[in-house]
């Protein structure tokens, strides 16, 4: 029996994943604040596409720069919403936030851009 309930690891939550596994650490890694198991998702070619958020996820959303090995590249439409998140870090990944993306989340009052954000468009139509 492994005592250990948690752990966090801060930053990149691939940095330490064939470590853990060749030891046969029993927890999936994740950084503290991830919100990648309420996300739904379309992959594409280029890469990762939010699509949707599950209202049982936390309101301060983290979305992580890549999700299975590839980089999210865009927020869908609708993707949050109605949905009652107060805050949202977007990665340097993502290049489009498309129409509608946040439509009707009306407790939204924090947006995070982080590094040296890539962003390109947000879709009006």
């Amino acid at each position: 029996d492994n005592p250990l309930i948690e752990v966090i690891i801060l930053g990149d939550e691939n940095r330490f994943n064939d470590t853990w596994v060749e030891i046969g650490f029993p927890l999936e890694l994740k950084p503290e604040g991830s919100t990648s198991d309420y996300f739904t998702t379309t992959t594409y070619d280029e890469g990762i596409m939010i699509t949707g958020y599950s209202s049982l996820g936390p309101n301060e959303v983290v979305i992580p720069s890549s999700i299975g090995g590839l980089d999210v590249i865009s927020i869908g439409e609708s993707a949050f919403e109605g949905s009652s998140i107060v805050s949202i870090q977007i990665p340097e990944t993502v290049t489009i936030i498309k129409y509608r993306a946040f439509f009707t989340v009306s407790s939204l009052s924090q947006v995070y851009f982080q590094g040296n954000s890539q962003l390109e468009t947000i879709e009006q139509q």
